[in-house]
Protein backbone atom coordinates (compact mmCIF):
# COMPACT_ATOMS: atom_id res chain seq x y z
CA UNK A 1 0.00 0.00 0.00
CA UNK A 2 1.26 3.43 -0.87
CA UNK A 3 0.73 6.47 1.37
CA UNK A 4 0.99 10.06 0.26
CA UNK A 5 2.02 12.52 2.92
CA UNK A 6 1.36 16.19 2.16
CA UNK A 7 4.51 18.28 2.23
CA UNK A 8 3.23 20.51 5.02
CA UNK A 9 2.46 17.52 7.25
CA UNK A 10 5.97 16.17 6.73
CA UNK A 11 7.48 19.61 7.41
CA UNK A 12 5.41 20.00 10.59
CA UNK A 13 6.27 16.48 11.80
CA UNK A 14 10.00 17.10 11.30
CA UNK A 15 9.76 20.52 12.99
CA UNK A 16 8.03 18.91 15.97
CA UNK A 17 10.70 16.19 16.10
CA UNK A 18 13.46 18.84 16.16
CA UNK A 19 11.61 20.86 18.78
CA UNK A 20 11.33 17.77 21.00
CA UNK A 21 14.95 16.80 20.42
CA UNK A 22 16.40 20.18 21.41
CA UNK A 23 15.09 21.93 24.49
CA UNK A 24 15.77 25.54 23.54
CA UNK A 25 15.38 26.70 27.13
CA UNK A 26 18.44 24.58 28.05
CA UNK A 27 20.55 25.78 25.11
CA UNK A 28 23.00 28.61 25.64
CA UNK A 29 25.76 30.08 23.55
CA UNK A 30 29.15 31.66 23.86
CA UNK A 31 31.00 33.69 21.28
CA UNK A 32 33.75 31.94 19.40
CA UNK A 33 37.26 33.29 19.62
CA UNK A 34 38.86 35.38 16.90
CA UNK A 35 42.45 36.55 16.62
CA UNK A 36 43.56 40.11 15.92
CA UNK A 37 47.07 39.98 14.39
CA UNK A 38 47.53 43.75 14.78
CA UNK A 39 46.91 43.63 18.51
CA UNK A 40 48.33 40.08 18.83
CA UNK A 41 45.43 38.98 21.00
CA UNK A 42 42.27 36.89 20.97
CA UNK A 43 38.80 38.42 21.16
CA UNK A 44 35.17 37.30 21.38
CA UNK A 45 33.87 37.16 17.82
CA UNK A 46 30.18 38.06 17.83
CA UNK A 47 29.88 36.67 14.28
CA UNK A 48 30.72 33.14 15.47
CA UNK A 49 28.59 31.52 18.16
CA UNK A 50 28.86 28.12 19.78
CA UNK A 51 25.55 26.73 21.04
CA UNK A 52 25.68 24.11 23.77
CA UNK A 53 23.45 22.37 26.25
CA UNK A 54 24.13 22.14 29.96
CA UNK A 55 27.28 23.50 31.53
CA UNK A 56 30.04 24.73 29.24
CA UNK A 57 32.85 22.22 29.61
CA UNK A 58 35.25 24.15 27.46
CA UNK A 59 37.41 22.43 24.95
CA UNK A 60 36.10 18.86 25.06
CA UNK A 61 33.23 19.75 22.65
CA UNK A 62 30.91 17.03 23.99
CA UNK A 63 28.20 19.51 24.95
CA UNK A 64 28.20 21.44 21.65
CA UNK A 65 25.09 21.24 19.49
CA UNK A 66 25.62 23.91 16.82
CA UNK A 67 28.08 26.42 15.47
CA UNK A 68 26.65 29.58 13.92
CA UNK A 69 28.58 31.74 11.45
CA UNK A 70 27.13 35.04 10.23
CA UNK A 71 28.03 36.52 6.86
CA UNK A 72 30.27 39.08 8.59
CA UNK A 73 32.40 36.26 9.97
CA UNK A 74 33.75 35.64 6.46
CA UNK A 75 34.14 39.22 5.26
CA UNK A 76 37.80 39.71 6.20
CA UNK A 77 39.09 36.56 4.50
CA UNK A 78 39.19 36.65 0.68
CA UNK A 79 39.50 32.83 0.64
CA UNK A 80 36.12 32.53 2.34
CA UNK A 81 34.04 33.93 -0.52
CA UNK A 82 32.37 30.57 -1.16
CA UNK A 83 31.33 30.37 2.52
CA UNK A 84 30.15 33.96 2.57
CA UNK A 85 27.72 33.20 -0.24
CA UNK A 86 26.17 30.42 1.89
CA UNK A 87 26.10 32.41 5.15
CA UNK A 88 24.61 32.67 7.64
CA UNK A 89 25.52 29.04 8.27
CA UNK A 90 24.22 26.73 10.98
CA UNK A 91 26.66 23.88 11.44
CA UNK A 92 25.03 20.97 13.28
CA UNK A 93 27.21 18.62 15.31
CA UNK A 94 28.00 15.55 13.19
CA UNK A 95 26.25 12.87 15.23
CA UNK A 96 22.98 14.82 15.14
CA UNK A 97 23.43 15.87 11.52
CA UNK A 98 23.86 12.29 10.31
CA UNK A 99 21.05 10.97 12.53
CA UNK A 100 18.63 13.58 11.18
CA UNK A 101 19.86 12.94 7.65
CA UNK A 102 19.35 9.18 7.98
CA UNK A 103 15.84 9.70 9.37
CA UNK A 104 14.61 12.42 7.02
CA UNK A 105 17.08 12.79 4.14
CA UNK A 106 17.45 16.41 3.07
CA UNK A 107 13.89 17.19 4.22
CA UNK A 108 14.95 18.12 7.78
CA UNK A 109 17.10 21.11 6.82
CA UNK A 110 14.29 23.59 6.09
CA UNK A 111 12.43 22.82 9.34
CA UNK A 112 15.76 23.09 11.20
CA UNK A 113 16.37 26.54 9.70
CA UNK A 114 12.92 27.69 10.74
CA UNK A 115 13.22 26.17 14.23
CA UNK A 116 16.58 27.84 14.81
CA UNK A 117 15.33 31.20 13.55
CA UNK A 118 12.23 30.95 15.76
CA UNK A 119 14.14 29.97 18.89
CA UNK A 120 17.23 32.17 18.62
CA UNK A 121 16.13 35.00 16.33
CA UNK A 122 19.10 34.46 14.00
CA UNK A 123 18.68 33.97 10.24
CA UNK A 124 19.96 30.78 8.60
CA UNK A 125 20.65 30.28 4.91
CA UNK A 126 22.59 27.01 5.00
CA UNK A 127 22.57 23.98 7.31
CA UNK A 128 25.67 21.82 7.23
CA UNK A 129 27.55 19.42 9.46
CA UNK A 130 30.56 20.34 11.56
CA UNK A 131 33.08 18.60 9.31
Amino acid sequence: MKYIIPETKLYNAIYKFIDNKYSSKDIQYIYGTGYDPYEDENFDDENFRIFYEGEWAGEDYTDILFWYFSKEYYEDDPHSKVWMEDAPILSVESRDYWNLDSLFGEYWKEPMKQWFENKFNLPVTTVTDDQ
